[in-house]
């Protein structure tokens, strides 16, 4: 099969598939034709393209994909730490589009100003309502008011609480994280 006819099949484009190739996933075999050189794929690699994608549609990445494939024994470990890396992602994701609601657009007129004020957001708010204490530490600026950390930490419990009794967060590993504490943002 031709890498034009694999794209249509696949509903992926032809740059797709060669990134794919690069990536080490599939080695067609090549014919040479007139001096030129072309792909034929074969039922092996059309079989090998999908499952790729399938995994790219529930996020995995390309690292992760070479794993499963390279340590296939590892499947539920391997599973289960993509899942928490998404929780944490759906998290922060939560968090972005607070700060993205809270904006005044009528106040900003180009990307500068937006960045500008998502920041001055996210530090008044973000900081008050989402980060524990050890969350607050790992900040680049140091947070020296002890008061205000305790206070914040203690409303951050609160928050936890609420938040864990939240349809969404009822998951037994969400709810316990955030009941212990953490609301786990990436660095």
């Amino acid at each position: 099969m031709k890498i034009k006819e694999l794209a249509k099949l696949l509903n992926v484009s032809q740059k797709t598939i060669r990134y794919y190739e690069d990536c080490g996933f599939i080695t067609p075999p090549t014919q040479n034709k007139s001096g030129r050189i072309f792909r034929d794929y074969d039922e092996t690699s059309v079989t090998r393209l999908k499952t790729i994608i399938g995994l790219r549609k529930l996020r995995f990445s390309i690292d992760e994909i070479h794993e499963l494939f390279a340590e296939p024994e590892k499947l539920a470990e391997i599973c289960n730490t993509h899942r928490n890396n998404l929780e944490r992602e759906i998290g922060v994701m939560t968090q972005i589009c607070k700060l993205l609601d809270d904006v005044d657009y009528s106040h900003v007129n180009d990307a500068k100003e937006l960045t500008e004020q998502v920041e001055k957001f996210r530090q008044e708010t973000i900081i008050d309502d989402y980060f524990t204490d050890y969350d607050l530490s790992t900040f680049d600026e140091p947070f020296t008011d002890y008061d205000l950390r305790k206070q914040k930490n203690d409303e951050h419990k609160e928050y936890a609480k609420l938040v864990a009794s939240s349809y969404y967060f009822a998951h037994p590993k969400v709810k316990s994280n955030l009941q212990g504490g953490s609301i786990g943002i990436p660095r």
